[in-house]
């Protein structure tokens, strides 16, 4: 059997699933505008246009929307849920 090498080994991992992430001792920035986290198969673009919608439903401003994506953006899937968890109340 062929091994990695230690430093590829990161790439080859699974990507994480939103049940591992824990946000239950941080309180998200708006707790009343819920995210159904639950339901979506894990594309990035899906969850994106969920809290784009959600954002809008809740008056965000357009500055304010622009911030979020931009902070969600910036890096991986993992960044991605651990942001909307962060801005957002998520089921």
């Amino acid at each position: 059997m062929k091994t990695l090498p230690d430093d590829d080994v990161e790439q080859y991992r699974p990507a994480p699933t939103i049940s591992s992430f824990d946000n239950s001792n941080v309180a998200p920035r708006y707790p009343h505008v819920a995210v159904r986290l639950s339901e979506m198969d894990g594309n990035p673009f899906a969850i994106l246009g969920m809290c784009r919608s959600a954002a809008r439903a809740a008056e965000f401003s357009p500055r304010e929307i622009k911030t979020f994506f931009t902070e969600a953006t910036k890096g991986d899937y993992a960044h991605l849920i651990e942001t909307v968890m962060r801005w957002f109340n998520c089921e």
